[in-house]
């Protein structure tokens, strides 16, 4: 009888996964919640430079109580935080000063998308009547009255384009505030920078104060809107999408899918049924939000990117699942060759992997992921593997075990 070491996961542990798993996921989710944290809240910290450079730009003006820096033209106050970029995310400037109205209104930079949507009749953009101003900026509101007389000013109107043009691309009017955010937002590296984006920033005060003075009077009608929540309708079309990624997660840490040897056509196979599914939340969500706001048709891509990769993700992982676990096919034993070694490089380090001569009729190799010690224990010259496989419940052959044949050892698992 062969015997040697097990280089891949055991179904049988000797703790179960499913307790394992009560651990995992609340261990998970809580690092994930972390993290978001330390992006949108510690994400301002400020090394000495960016201090010293932010302090130039507001006359040192700065509550460390609050994390933010000061500024006040013609007698408004205007809170400053700034946000440390990363590679995928860069730097911002958040302006935000107190506007005495509770309307609620959104400011975006218009792009091609939102005008085709808006052309096709997806999106429902409430429009000012100036064509220059209207192309440059799309406007998201449930009070398109409101927004109308407030955007009748002319002097409102350059206000947001001066802002856009300095590199602002989101204004928000809503709860008694507003914000201003300037994104990208570059530190200036010299004196003649520094002096430039003080101007600038007088520039953006003298606008925001613009904005934020002499509002239109609210109509009862508007007043009763803005007393309301605004209807929500992404998190009943997320519902799906959600509960395939937590699918995926539970089922990966059940069963790993590395041991089916066809993940392909596997995971083609799952498709035919988490596909309609997918499909049809896609087509749910586009009745839901049609012209439901200026921003339908960017929520709807939203939808269907969640749909299509939790419902498909989550559907693939669930097949893999019961392929592994309900499989009560017979274990078969083969003895094969390796024709060759190769590993990948990649950030976490290295990934192993044994090419085989194949034992399936309709294969004339596999290729193995297998952990260091086995990659590095091994010669193709002078070594065969044992592998034990099984049919799989719905039909996907797995691997679950490969050992060096002839080799003593205690079991080793992955």
């Amino acid at each position: 009888m062969l015997m040697g070491i097990n280089y891949l996961p055991s179904l049988k542990r000797e703790y179960p996964m499913e307790e394992m798993f009560h651990f995992i996921l609340p261990v998970f989710l809580f690092i994930l919640s972390v993290v978001f944290f330390l992006r949108s809240y510690l994400g301002r910290g400020q090394t000495k430079k960016t201090k010293l450079t932010l302090s130039k730009l507001f006359d040192n003006k700065y509550d460390s109580k609050n994390d933010v820096w000061l500024a006040v033209h013609d007698g408004h106050n205007y809170e400053c935080t700034y946000f440390v970029g990363s590679k995928k995310s860069p730097a911002r400037l958040i302006f935000l000063t107190d506007c005495l109205s509770n309307a609620r209104f959104e400011l975006l930079t218009e792009i091609f998308i939102d005008r085709f949507s808006k052309h096709a009749g997806f999106s429902c953009e409430i429009e000012t009547g100036d064509t220059s101003f209207d192309r440059a900026v799309l406007i998201s509101s449930d009070m398109q009255t409101f927004v109308q007389r407030y955007f009748f000013s002319t002097s409102k109107r350059n206000a947001v384009l001066n802002l856009k043009k300095i590199g602002f691309d989101k204004i928000t009017i809503e709860s008694g505030l507003l914000c201003a955010e300037w994104n990208p937002f570059d530190l200036p590296t010299d004196e003649v920078a520094t002096e430039l984006t003080r101007s600038k920033i007088k520039e953006v005060l003298a606008a925001m104060n613009i904005l934020k003075s002499n509002l239109p009077a609210m109509t009862e009608e508007e007043k009763l809107v803005a007393q309301q929540t605004r209807a929500a309708h992404l998190p009943f079309l997320y519902i799906l999408p959600v509960l395939g990624f937590i699918a995926f997660l539970v089922c990966a840490v059940l069963s790993p899918t590395h041991l089916i040897l066809d993940r392909l056509e596997m995971w083609l196979f799952s498709a035919k049924y988490s596909l309609p599914v997918a499909l049809l939340n896609i087509v749910l969500g586009y009745f839901v939000l049609k012209k439901k706001s200026a921003t339908s048709h960017r929520k709807w891509l939203g939808v269907v990117v969640a749909s299509l990769v939790g419902l498909v993700l989550g559907g693939g992982m669930i097949f893999s699942f019961v392929n592994i676990k309900y499989d009560s096919s017979p274990q078969k034993t083969h003895e094969v060759s390796i024709t060759k070694k190769k590993y990948k490089t990649k950030k976490g380090g290295k990934s192993y992997f044994l090419e085989l001569t194949s034992w399936r009729p309709r294969s004339t190799h596999e290729t193995l992921s297998v952990k260091e010690v086995l990659y590095n224990s091994v010669n193709p010259l002078k070594n065969k593997v044992v592998i034990t496989s099984r049919a799989g419940k719905l039909g996907f052959e797995w691997v679950e075990n490969i050992e060096v044949a002839g080799q003593d050892g205690p079991n080793v698992f992955w």
